[in-house]
This record gives structure tokens, C-alpha cells and sequence, in this order.
């Protein structure tokens, strides 16, 4: 009922518009197009006086006379300065614009909370339906303005005026003064539409300073409807017509809209209507004669009753198809109940507002409200129509939808006005108190709440001014009828009076193409920068901007990132997906029961800052390595190419080498992406490591990554002086004995890096303490090597003082070492040490050898050795080491000067004890010292009884949510390391364990019964698990496992950033990787498809990333959700049945329960299987890409055994951990007749015959 009435009100309402058109267009034949601006005068004076407080209804005469004056204004220049009557509009019409936004002072003016005529009628409704009693008084205004105007008509001045109309010349002859009934008659006309501006403005909430575009239009299509309707020559009938044809043409928009129609067609349709109307109407004014000569033919036809019969039946059945035919957008409930329908609503076609609109519809489906299924989302575009807007909302209203999402300011105007009682939530609103939404954002209209956020302008300036930090003038273009660029504009002018070296220059333009000469004008004025406030008309024109700054290399900051392609120098802005991803979220705590009066107002979470590179350098700007280091989006930089280089192949060194690669992932570099990574392997060969760096300078390498000594000597020597090529070096113990640095500040410009110079003198003193007796220390090592010096020098100078000597001998090769090894016994070695030489490291088995014949320990300041005969190991952690030296070069990357970045040292050592040895040897090892240890290696786990650290008992409690063969196996390798360590024993810990059967409610009570219980120790294995536990524990230290994606779910912001008491092990599945090889395997196909439990966040990033990859390799990604495994086949069924390509399931505990049944459907419809479990071969799946979940058990228990020797976890960075590897079902491929190529199957992990 809504849509019907709200059509008649707005019909009566520009009825008083449609009047004055049919003054100037049919009474004086006057074209006046003045119509346009003294409609938005009308609105104006009305609403600004009715803001100072004065009755509305004085406030609807001073809108009468402004509406009067314009006319006036338009038919004087007419009249007096002979300009024709089209252009006289025109004039005045473009001068309005001016006049309006002087009379408003802003480009808006809200009227929510004002007394106007509209609240005035509604305030004294006896009990009907809003709208039908406002319908029902305007019925008496508008039949009282109908018998006045036709009243009027026959009066001496109307008959005067309607004389000089058909025949001015009949009506001077006749003593009437035709120019001044000309300007009366074109007054009284405006001075009706200034009323209709008035009116309007109270009945939608607000005034606008382009409400009036296209009013002419409007006015123009109500006439001839209206004459249309009652061709009669009546004046009471012509008054008459002018009513009814406003209140039609709003039916026919109600009725557009109703049967489905794209609103973006009406203005079209309006056009078309008219212009076919006013050809028929100059046709039929060709000649009376044949006018009647056609009515004379036509009327036999007419009044015959078959033909009367005939035409109401087809009109009939055209009636009902439409309405039958009507696109029926509804969903039929489910069976668990209602339907949720949901009105979106936007102004216009925008980039921001389609994104806005986009990231609200996938967050729904992503939290679990799938259209058709349990939600009915109704989208709907006013394509810049505000009566339009008006019209959708009574659409909205007459649906009975639940929710109603405005997108933009100019929605949620009205829709906050017309709506009251169900939930009206916003989004992408610069600012909701202007517009009278609320006070603040607890205190706001109680069935109103939603997301919005003004661009931080002030954080702009302080973006420019960190680049251009001396006296500076900025400019900026905005559209004063725009009321978000007039809020921007001033927070900037604020900012910029707030900074004395800042003067602020401003130009008003009112459409795209006055930005030009805008832009000029201000660069004439000497401006230093641009600086645009979000601004629909001027981002629309940028590239106006940028050809007037480019020739005076004059940067532009804006406010939307998307301009950086185009020429910006920076942009610092919203991402506006988060706006509709917020939006979504708010929706779905109405839908569950939240009231809107209780959630407060939300401001947009996700700020980008943008730079464009390459425009920096055309314009010789440079930015500073602080400020770019703040970028979360680089557009322009060239793909960089990094030359590693290695000395021979060493386990530490591959240690080294995943930690810089883990660190440039985190920063956002990737090897093929946006990285070009060589490798070099100088195979122990120190003359090849120059030919290695000297081919490197020859290809342009832009950073040299030089892993060892000898590596780092030579890229002293070759690329120290160079500009162009920058080193970050790591894996050295000593840079500053080689030249390349004084002091850790004080180094070569182009060359900076991480040391990691080893704990010689802790490891003296711990074989002094392990092997009292044992004096003589031997030592093999190259005396080339600077790092090798630099250590002996340390250990001569420590030994002495506490008593040992080192015994010595070097080696120019790893052949020399086994001989070297072999002399240090007969100089009476008796223990053997490894300074970390690279050398000896290269060839330490044969140190070993020597060793083991005759009982003598070795120590090694290398972990990964302890393995190969070490028997202690205390040195640097050499994936810290690596992932430090990523961190550095991540920063080169993004533009930091290596000459401010001082060497650093990584303080992170590892000491193991490898008990097996000591057993092997008869070496007794005190207590105290294996209890120091971070890594106890023991294969009989009893060859060492280790005396708990006190009599406490305490308890560690292990909760698995499933018995997904994936967290069990996670279990295993948390259980196999916290043995092996011997902590438990350490501790005196006692393990229990938990699991809640894949039951989300049990797993509520899990997590409940563990923080009563009040366990020491907690250590969760699921995502579903570390939610629950998450939720109600915040005290008791807690370490997860087995969770793909910590950060979505909110337990943390990134690695650093989390929970107090929470650290963990997040392992992505390689969920991209996957749909990659589907891509290589399947260059043909089309459509993947994926079964989910939005429930689960595990499965929900899981699904974003797939969503993500498809779009990359040209997929369509098929989803259907589950909410329990007894609905996974069905779901599968469905998705087979749309004629999916291949078939994905990845990181959901709900439908991996299933995985045998769906590949057993999936190999009978011979489609590809894909998953993230390595071991799912063994059931069914074609190709599994996933992590090693023993080794991810393994990585968490390391992780609690930090927290349980006493570092805090909020200390812990969460560490990003993914062991991957490849399973091949080959048999499956070859029965499905796919060849699969013999490099793809190399690189699988296994393959399964």
C-alpha cells in the first residue's frame, strides 16, 4: 500500500511544479527552463528558514515569492534585453545554482528533527496508516489549490494572461500589456514550482542542492499525461489534468519499479514518452481540418461495442501478464523458518557505492545468508534520481522487507525520514550527524544504525607534509552541492590552519567539465600540491587534474586509491569493501535479535595508504623510507631482481633462506610475483663466489643477498662502491672484520644486513662445565675466512681466562679437513669445537670421524649438526637469522636507505643435547645442564632422569574439536615433541585431553569446563577449538595448533598482535597453490566446485582464498554451505549437478568428516578431486596439497614449551608455519585417462600407484 500512496503524496506534491510548467508551456507558450533552479529555491528558503525556527507555512511563501523572483528575473531579460526565452531560462537557471548555495551555506540541509507541514499533519492523525493520512489531507490542500487556480483563470488578470499566451498581438490591440503580463505570468508559474521545491523538502526530510535536476522534464510528462487523461477545453478540466498527470506520472514510476524495471530506464522512457507526445501534438495542431477528417474515420471504430469488448481484453491480459509476468525476486521459506528480505537501496552507479554494495552481498553469503536459501536480497540503483529514491523506499515498504540497507547519503536521508518502524541500517555515509541520524554514535534515531567514516583529511596533510615538510600551498576542487565534499573540504581547511607553513587555496566547480580550468587556475596561483577531498564530479575528471599539474610536475594526493593508476602521487583513503563487510555484519546481529537502538554507530576499520612510484620519479619526489614504509599498496614499482648467493650447501643455510623467504611473504613479496629471485651456489669454491657476484652486478641485480663470509667479502669488494646495487647481507658472524662496516651504524652506504656471531664464550664455559677435566680445545678452521678469525680471536682470549687452550689447525679446503681433524688428536685435543667455519662445515663428517675413533666430544656452534655427531650445539637460531635479514630487505624493497638501517645481531640462540651420543660415549651429564636445554635428542626417552623443577603439579590439557585425521595427526606431533623434550618431566605436568566430536555446543562446554577447572597450561588443535577456548579464556596461557587463519576470526590482528594470553601455529592451507595446479593440470576447464560451513572460520578463509584464486585462474567457483556433515552429500549432489569441472574441500572439519563418501560420487562421475590433506589420496582425492600436520604438532608443542619455561605469550609472535607438500593419486589419473607430465609428478611427495 505504501508504494501506491507514497506515489499520490508525491504527485500532489509536485503538482505545484506541473502547474507552472502548464502556465509557461501551454498558457503563455513560454519555454522556460528556470523550472530547474527555482525548485531548489523554494527548497532552500524553506528549509533554511524552517531551521532558524519560523512556522513552515511562512516559510512555503517565502519560498513562493523566491520561485516568483526567479521567474521575474528570467522574463525581464526576456522583455527588456530581447534574449530569447529559452536562453533567458538557461541564464538564470545556471545563476540559481550560485544563489542556492549562498542561501544554504552548505549543499544539504536536514530537516529530520524540524517541525515542517508534513509533521505537522502527521502529529494530528486520529489512527490511520502515515501515508494514507497525509494522502487524505493533501487531497483537501490540493482541491482547494484547484478550485483557486481555476478561479483565477476566469478572473480579468487570468483571461489577460491566457489572451497574451494564444495571441499577443489580438491582445495589445486590446490594451493589455503583454511584457508585463509575460513577467507576471512566468512569476506566478516559478513562484508554484518554488511551493513544490518547499513541499518536497519537507515531505522527503532534507533540501538538496540538486534536488531540482530534470524538473522540467517531470513537469513537462505530468501535462501531457494530464491532457491526455481529460482532453477537454474547460479550464476547471485543464487545472484538473495538471493534478491528476503529476500523480500518474508518479504511478507510472511506482508501477515501473513494481513490475521489475531497471530505475536506470525511466528518465529514458520519460524523454521518449514526451517527445512522442509533442510530435503527436504538432501533427495534430497541423490542421483542424485533418484533425477531424481522422476523428470522423475513427470514430465508427470507437463506438463499436465488439471493438470496445476486444480492446478492454487485451488490455487485460497485457495487465495481468505483467504483474504475472513480474520478476518474482521472492524465496519460499525453508523449512526452519523465515526468510529474511532485505531492501538495499543506492543514489547511483559509483565505483565506491558498487563496492560498497559488492562486499556487503559476499560478506552475507561468507557469514552464511545465501539468496534464494534463507535471505531475499533486493537490490535497487536510483541512477542519481532523489524522487526515485522516495519511490524504491515505498517499493521496500510495500514488499514488507525486514531490513532496509541505504547506501549513501542521499538514501539514507529520506529513508531515515520516511522510515520508523523496522531497522533502517547505512553504509558508505561520510558523516550521519549532519544529516540528523544521531548525536553521537550511541546516541542515535532508535531503529537507525550503520557504518560510515570521513576520509581522515588531517592524516592526508600529515602524509603530504611528511614528504614536503617546508612552506607549501595546497590546493583543492570540490562540489559545493555535495555535502560530504563540503564536510572533507573543511577538515582539511582546519588541518591546514592548524600548520603555519600551509596555505590553503580552493576552487568551486559545478560539473566534470569546469575541473580543467579549475586545476589551472589554482596552478597559475603557484600551488605547490594537490590535495582533492573525496569528490564524485572531480575523481570522475581526475585525469582533468593531472594534465594540468604534469607540465609543473605538481604531485596530487587524493583520497581514493584507485586514482594511483591514473596519475596520483599518493592516496590515502578507505577501503570501502570494509564499509559493506561491516554493513553485513551489523545486519546480521539485527537478524539475530540485536536491537538497532543498542548498536552504535560503526566507523570504517580498514584505512589504505597508496604511493605511485613511478610517478614519483617523473616528478623527482622523493619519499621518504619512514613514510613509505607505512604503504599498504605500491603501484609503479618495478619487478626487483635479488641475487642470493650461498657458499656451498649447508643445512643452516637452507634454514637461512626459508626464513628470508617466510619474511618477504609476510611483507608481501613473492618469488615470480613481484620478485625476481636468482640463485647462486658457489659449491665451496671461493673463486667461483666472485665470478658469482660479478655476474650478478652484470645483470642489474638490484639487492645482492650474500649468505656467509667469504659471500659478504666478495660483494664487499665488487658491489661495495657501486650506487646502483644494494646488499643486505646475513648469516655472518662478523661484518665488521671483513671492511664492510666500523660500527653497527656506522657501514658501508649500500650495505647493511644481520650478523649472527656466535655465543663462543658461553660455549666455552659450558664445556668447561660438562668436561671439568678436559683442558685442551681443538679447533679446525680456514684461515681465510674472516668470520672463522674473528671467532678464534674471541675463543684464545676467553680460553685463557678460564683456564683451557686451544689447540689449532687450518685448512685451505674441505679435502684438507679429515687430516686437520686427525692432527688435533695427536697434539692431545680432547674436545673437539666448530666454530661455525664454513668450511669445516662443508666437510664436517670427517671432524666427526676423527672424533668418534677415539671417544672425543664435539661441540658445534651450528643446531642443524647436533644431528650429524654434534654432541652439545649452543649457537644462533639461523631461520631467525634469515627471517631478520628478510625483514631488512623487505624495507629496501620498499624504499628505506640501507644507510640508515644499523647492523643488527640476533640475540635468539637454540642449545641441544643429543643424549643419545653422550650414552654412545659414557659422557655423565649433570641434570642442571639438560634441564637448561631448549632440545633434548634421546631415542629412549629414559636414558636421562630429569628431576622435576619443584614438587608442583601442573596440568596441561589438550583440545581437539574433532577427530579429523588431520588434528589427530597434529595431536601426534604435539605429543611426540613434548616427550622428546622431556618438559613434561621438567614440570612435573600431567597431559589430559579433550574433544568435543565435531558438536560446536560441546565444544562451548569444553572450553567452559577448562577455564573451571583452571588448567596451567591450555594447547587448542582446530580453529573451531581456539573460538570456543578463545571466548571464555583470557587468563589461562594458551597455545593453538592446526588453525588455518587466526587473524579473520579476531583472535589476533597479525603475528605480533593477539590476544594477551593466546600464541600459536597458523598454517594456511595452499589453497591458491591448489587451484594453480588445477590450472596446469586442467588448462580447459570452467568450474570448480567447493561444499562449506560458514560456521567454521577455518573453512570460511579457506573459501575467501579460493574465491580470490578462481578469479586469478579464470574459474567460477560453485559454493554451496552446510551447517552439519548429514547435509554435506546433498550439498555435493547439488554442485555436481551445475556441472562442475573439478571439486575442491579445503580446511572444513564439517564436510572432511564426509571425504570418503564424496570422493567415492566424484569418482563415478569422474571428476578430479582436490583437498589439503597429503593422505587423502589414500581415500579418493585426485591431487592433495597441504601441510605435514605431524610437523605442525610438532612446531605447536615447540611453541608451548616457550610458554611453559616462562616467556609470556603476548611476547610470542604467532608463527605463520606451513610444511607443504604434494600427494598424486596416479592411479586415479590414469583410469580417468588424464596424463599427468613426469616433471609435475617429480614434485610430488608421494605418488599413488
Amino acid at each position: 500500500m505504501e508504494l501506491w500512496i507514497g506515489a499520490v503524496n508525491l504527485g500532489f506534491l509536485y503538482a505545484f511544479m506541473t502547474m507552472g510548467v502548464f502556465i509557461t508551456f501551454r498558457i503563455k507558450n513560454f519555454p522556460d527552463i528556470t523550472v530547474d533552479g527555482s525548485f531548489t529555491s523554494g527548497a532552500a528558503v524553506a528549509a533554511v528558514l524552517i531551521v532558524a525556527g519560523w512556522n513552515p507555512v511562512i516559510a512555503l511563501i517565502a519560498a513562493f515569492f523566491i520561485g516568483a523572483l526567479a521567474g521575474s528575473a528570467t522574463a525581464l531579460i526576456h522583455t527588456r534585453f530581447k534574449i530569447n526565452g529559452l536562453l533567458a531560462g538557461i541564464l538564470v537557471m545556471t545563476g540559481l545554482y550560485s544563489v542556492n548555495l549562498h542561501i544554504m551555506k552548505r549543499s544539504n540541509i536536514p530537516l529530520l528533527n524540524q517541525t515542517t507541514l508534513i509533521t505537522f499533519i502527521e502529529n494530528r492523525n486520529p489512527g490511520f496508516p502515515e501515508e494514507i493520512w497525509v494522502a487524505l489531507c493533501l487531497c483537501g490542500i490540493m482541491a482547494l489549490f484547484w478550485l483557486v487556480v481555476s478561479l483565477f483563470f476566469k478572473t480579468d488578470l487570468g483571461v489577460a494572461m491566457r489572451a497574451t499566451g494564444n495571441n499577443s498581438t489580438m491582445a495589445a490591440a486590446s490594451g493589455v500589456n503583454v511584457n508585463r503580463m509575460i513577467i507576471f505570468g512566468v512569476a506566478l508559474a516559478n513562484g508554484f514550482v518554488g511551493v513544490s521545491g518547499g513541499l518536497v523538502a519537507q515531505y522527503q526530510g532534507f533540501a538538496d542542492i540538486q534536488m531540482g535536476i530534470g524538473t522540467i522534464v517531470i513537469g513537462l510528462a505530468a501535462v501531457i499525461i494530464g491532457e491526455s487523461i481529460l482532453p477537454l477545453r474547460s479550464m476547471y478540466a485543464k487545472v484538473l489534468c495538471v493534478i491528476i498527470g503529476s500523480v500518474v506520472f508518479r504511478f507510472m514510476i511506482a508501477f515501473a519499479l513494481y513490475v521489475g524495471m531497471d530505475p536506470m530506464d525511466l528518465k529514458l522512457l520519460t524523454a521518449i514518452f514526451v517527445l512522442l507526445t509533442l510530435i503527436v501534438s504538432t501533427k495534430v495542431a497541423g490542421g483542424e481540418g485533418k484533425k477531424r477528417e481522422w476523428l470522423n474515420r475513427l470514430r465508427p471504430l470507437l463506438c463499436n461495442w465488439k471493438f470496445q469488448t476486444g480492446a478492454a481484453v487485451v488490455i487485460l491480459f497485457i495487465l495481468i501478464g505483467i504483474i504475472v509476468g513480474r520478476k518474482d525476486e521472492s524465496v519460499k521459506p525453508t523449512a526452519d523458518g523465515k526468510i529474511y528480505k532485505i531492501g538495499v537501496v543506492q543514489i547511483s552507479d559509483h565505483g565506491l557505492l558498487n563496492i560498497t554494495r559488492d562486499s556487503f552481498i559476499e560478506e552475507m553469503n561468507k557469514i552464511g545468508y545465501m539468496q534464494g536459501v534463507n535471505c531475499d536480497i533486493r537490490l535497487e540503483n536510483a541512477n542519481g534520481d532523489q524522487p526515485t529514491v522516495n519511490t524504491i523506499l515505498d517499493k521496500f515498504l510495500y514488499d514488507n522487507v525486514d531490513i532496509v540497507v541505504t547506501i549513501s547519503t542521499p538514501c539514507t536521508q529520506p529513508a531515515i525520514k520516511k522510515i520508523k518502524d523496522r531497522p533502517v541500517v547505512f553504509a558508505t555515509v561520510a558523516n550521519p550527524f549532519i544529516i540528523d541520524a544521531g548525536k553521537s554514535d550511541t546516541d542515535h534515531l532508535e531503529n537507525v544504525t550503520g557504518v560510515y567514516g570521513a576520509v581522515p583529511m588531517s592524516k592526508t596533510l600529515d602524509l603530504v607534509r611528511d614528504i614536503f615538510p617546508g612552506k607549501i600551498k595546497i590546493g583543492a576542487i570540490w562540489d559545493p552541492s555535495h555535502t560530504n565534499s563540503v564536510y572533507n573540504v573543511e577538515q582539511l581547511k582546519e588541518a591546514a590552519e592548524a600548520d603555519p607553513d600551509v596555505t590553503f587555496l580552493g576552487v568551486n566547480i559545478s560539473n566534470s567539465s569546469e575541473v580543467y580550468q579549475a586545476a589551472l587556475s589554482l596552478v597559475n596561483k603557484g600551488l605547490d600540491i594537490f590535495v582533492l577531498a573525496p569528490d564524485n564530479i572531480v575523481y570522475s575528471a581526475f585525469e582533468s587534474v593531472v594534465k594540468a599539474a604534469r607540465p609543473k610536475k605538481i604531485p596530487i594526493f587524493t583520497s581514493d586509491v584507485e586514482r594511483l593508476a591514473d596519475g596520483a602521487l599518493a592516496a590515502l583513503g578507505y577501503d570501502y569493501t570494509s564499509s559493506g563487510q561491516q554493513t553485513a555484519h551489523v545486519v546480521d546481529r539485527i537478524i539475530k535479535g540485536a536491537n538497532p537502538k543498542d548498536i552504535p554507530f560503526e566507523q570504517y576499520k580498514k584505512l589504505t595508504i597508496g604511493f605511485n612510484l613511478e610517478t614519483a620519479r617523473e616528478l623527482d619526489v622523493a619519499i621518504p623510507p619512514a613514510t613509505l614504509a607505512k604503504a599498504t599498496l605500491l603501484h609503479g614499482q618495478k619487478k626487483a631482481k635479488i641475487g642470493i648467493v650461498q657458499f656451498a650447501m649447508e643445512p643452516n643455510v637452507t634454514l637461512c633462506i626459508n626464513g628470508i623467504l617466510k619474511a618477504l611473504e609476510e611483507k608481501g613479496y613473492k618469488d615470480k610475483e613481484n620478485l625476481d629471485i636468482i640463485y647462486r651456489n658457489a659449491q665451496a669454491d671461493f673463486s667461483m663466489i666472485n665470478s658469482i657476484m660479478q655476474d650478478f652486478i652484470r645483470q642489474a641485480v638490484d639487492i645482492i643477498v650474500p649468505l656467509s663470509t667469504p659471500c659478504v667479502q666478495s660483494a664487499v669488494q665488487f658491489a661495495g662502491k657501486s650506487k646502483d646495487t644494494k646488499v643486505i647481507f646475513t648469516y655472518i658472524y662478523d661484518p665488521y672484520k671483513i671492511g664492510a662496516a666500523e660500527s653497527p651504524e656506522k657501514h658501508l652506504p649500500t650495505m647493511t644486513g644481520i650478523s649472527c656471531f656466535p655465543p663462543i664464550e658461553k660455549m666455552l664455559d659450558l664445556i668447561k662445565e660438562m668436561f671439568p677435566d678436559r683442558k685442551k680445545i681443538g679447533m679446525v678452521w680456514n684461515s681465510s675466512e674472516a668470520n672463522s678469525e674473528a671467532v678464534l680471536i674471541k675463543a684464545r682470549t676467553h680460553a685463557k681466562q678460564i683456564g683451557l687452550e686451544i689447540v689449532e689447525v687450518t685448512v685451505t679446503n674441505p679435502t684438507e679437513v679429515l687430516e686437520a681433524s686427525r692432527s688435533l688428536i695427536l697434539k692431545g685435543a680432547q674436545v673437539f669445537l666448530n666454530g661455525g667455519d664454513n668450511t669445516l662445515n662443508v666437510s664436517f663428517d670427517s671432524f666427526v670421524k676423527a672424533a668418534d675413533s677415539n671417544s672425543i666430544p664435539v661441540f658445534s656452534v651450528d643446531s642443524e649438526l647436533v644431528e650429524q655427531g654434534a654432541l652439545v650445539a649452543l649457537g644462533p637460531n639461523y631461520y631467525q637469522t634469515g627471517y631478520d635479514g628478510g625483514v631488512y630487505l623487505a624495507r629496501v624493497l620498499k624504499g628505506e636507505d640501507p644507510a640508515t638501517l644499523p647492523i643488527l645481531q640476533t640475540k635468539e640462540t637454540l642449545f641441544i643435547i643429543n643424549m643419545d651420543l653422550a650414552r654412545k660415549y659414557n659422557f655423565s651429564i649433570n641434570e642442571a645442564i639438560v634441564k637448561r636445554a631448549d632440545k633434548v635428542i634421546d631415542s629412549t626417552k629414559n636414558a636421562v632422569a630429569i628431576t622435576p623443577i619443584d614438587d608442583r603439579q601442573r596440568k596441561l590439557v589438550i583440545f581437539r574439536f574433532s577427530d579429523n585425521p588431520l588434528l589427530v595427526e597434529t595431536e601426534r606431533g604435539i605429543l611426540n615433541e613434548l616427550e622428546e623434550s622431556g618438559i613434561t618431566k621438567k614440570y612435573n605436568i600431567t597431559i589430559e585431553f579433550k574433544n568435543s566430536q565435531n558438536d560446536f555446543t560441546m565444544a562451548q562446554s569444553v572450553a567452559q569446563d577448562i577455564v573451571r577447572l583452571n588448567y596451567d597450561y591450555v594447547v587448542t588443535i582446530s580453529t573451531p577449538a581456539l573460538q570456543v577456548t578463545a571466548q571464555f579464556n583470557k587468563k589461562i596461557p594458551h597455545v593453538f595448533g592446526a588453525v588455518t587463519d587466526p587473524y579473520r576470526m579476531g583472535v589476533a590482528k597479525n603475528e605480533n598482535e593477539h590476544q594477551a594470553n593466546i600464541t600459536g601455529v597458523a598454517t594456511f592451507q595452499p589453497v591458491e597453490t591448489t587451484i594453480k595446479v588445477m590450472r596446469e593440470l586442467f588448462p580447459q576447464a570452467r568450474r570448480i566446485g567447493i561444499v562449506w560451513n560458514p560456521a567454521e572460520a577455518c573453512s570460511e578463509a579457506c573459501t575467501y582464498k579460493a574465491r580470490n584464486a578462481a578469479k586469478q585462474y579464470n574459474f567460477e567457483l560453485v559454493e554451496v554451505s552446510v551447517t552439519s556433515t548429514s547435509e554435506v552429500m546433498d550439498a555435493v549432489n547439488a554442485v555436481i549437478n551445475r556441472g562442475v569441472d573439478l571439486f575442491l574441500t579445503s580446511g572444513d572439519n564439517t564436510v572432511i568428516l564426509a571425504l570418503k563418501s564424496i570422493a567415492q560420487v566424484l569418482i563415478k562421475k569422474q571428476i578430479p578431486y582436490f583437498t589439503n590433506d597429503p593422505t587423502d589420496v589414500e581415500i579418493g582425492a585426485f591431487v592433495s596439497i597441504g601441510a605435514d600436520y605431524f610437523e605442525v604438532g610438532q612446531e605447536t608443542a615447540r611453541m608451548a614449551i616457550r610458554v611453559i619455561n616462562g616467556e609470556d605469550p603476548k611476547t610470542v609472535p604467532i608463527h605463520n608455519f606451513v610444511p607443504e607438500k604434494m600427494s598424486v593419486n596416479k592411479g586415479l589419473a590414469d583410469q580417468y585417462g588424464i596424463p599427468l607430465p613426469e616433471e609435475f609428478l617429480q614434485r610430488a611427495a608421494k605418488v599413488k600407484e
